[in-house]
């Protein structure tokens, strides 16, 4: 499981560009965008550059992402160049004469022993009744494809995903909007196992796969994640805490495709195909924190790692400017390393 709120806010842009991510509970239409002659078009801020300079001693590294749009202002392309991994180098996206999205093409870049080499994954999206009912993954690099379904009520809600993308099953399940149940079926087994405890469409607890281990979740008034604990031989092993000002994560300006269920960014965030982590914070984060045990066998817990933001906003409400330093600390309060600095730059077009 992972929590850092820097790394799941990186996570959740990745996923979106690859159009792998598994999309959940219909609440509304995005504020900016509208209907109009059978075309979602945004009418707000869009992104179109974001670049991180991570300033350390050690490892200093700057990276930028770049988006396009066509004329229906929807994503046209995707470019990071310097991406290697599991993340894409590039992203081109294909529509059809009413404009939806019927197939990505995805490159990613990997490094070998003898060099990098890259990798092709191509998704294919189908579509009934003006609604995403499909997805078809196919990796060339390892000759695998997969399939993600959508199934809807008679009112157009989102009712079902069933994801067999990698393997095993994933079964997400939805009533008015939010989800009621998880089950998953582990790669050769027809056990259903549902790691999920929910309390209206919130994960409270997360079991491991054996049970033995466990998370609990809070939340704030509006629904934002507060504190996640890590149990395991009935204590807490460690814990961390989260604080949130107003506004808007820089991922909601891109605008989503044509027919796809609007994401809930209330309940999850997607890394790849399914919420690895359950969580994502509304509005924009100030602070986190680290709580862990000081010694093998102790059940004392310290501050460990703290991380601490600093945003500079447009009048939407997005930020066009982020800043972090992480700080690692021994039990017994002192620094034991040099604080890093991420700094994050935004730029956007057709913002109001």
């Amino acid at each position: 499981m992972r929590h850092a709120i820097d790394y799941i806010l990186t996570v959740l842009v990745y996923a979106f560009i690859s159009v792998l991510f598994v999309l959940t509970a219909i609440r509304c239409k995005p504020e900016n965008t509208i209907e109009s002659a059978g075309q979602t078009r945004s009418t707000g801020c869009r992104l179109v550059s974001r670049t991180m300079t991570h300033t350390s001693s050690t490892s200093p590294y700057s990276q930028n992402s770049n988006w396009t749009y066509n004329a229906n202002v929807a994503p046209a392309q995707y470019s990071n160049p310097s991406a290697v991994g599991q993340y894409p180098s590039r992203v081109d996206f294909n529509y059809d004469t009413a404009g939806y999205l019927t197939k990505t093409t995805q490159v990613r870049v990997y490094s070998g022993i003898t060099g990098f080499f890259s990798d092709t994954l191509i998704t294919e999206y189908e579509y009934a009744k003006g609604k995403l009912v499909r997805q078809v993954v196919k990796d060339r690099l390892f000759n695998q494809s997969g399939i993600i379904s959508y199934e809807y009520n008679q009112s157009g809600e989102l009712t079902k995903i069933v994801d067999r993308s990698d393997g095993d099953t994933k079964i997400y399940v939805f009533a008015a909007g939010k989800l009621i149940d998880y089950v998953t079926l582990y790669y050769g087994s027809t056990a259903e196992v549902h790691p999920y405890e929910l309390n209206d469409g919130r994960i409270v607890r997360e079991y491991a796969r054996d049970r033995q281990y466990y998370s609990n979740y809070q939340y704030d008034e509006q629904g934002r994640p507060t504190k996640i604990e890590w149990v395991g031989g009935s204590r807490v092993t460690q814990y961390y805490t989260y604080s949130y000002t107003d506004g808007k994560a820089y991922f909601e300006a891109i605008p989503l495709p044509k027919g796809w269920p609007t994401v809930s960014r209330k309940t999850f965030v997607y890394e790849e195909l399914s919420p690895r982590s359950p969580v994502t914070p509304i509005g924009l984060p100030m602070s986190w924190a680290r709580y862990a045990t000081s010694r093998p066998g102790s059940t004392d817990l310290f501050k460990n790692i703290v991380k601490e933001y600093t945003h500079v906003k447009n009048n939407q409400g997005y930020p066009v400017r982020s800043e972090y330093t992480t700080s690692v600390h021994a039990w017994s309060g002192e620094t034991i390393s040099t604080p890093s600095r991420i700094t994050e730059t935004y730029l956007y077009e057709g913002c109001p």
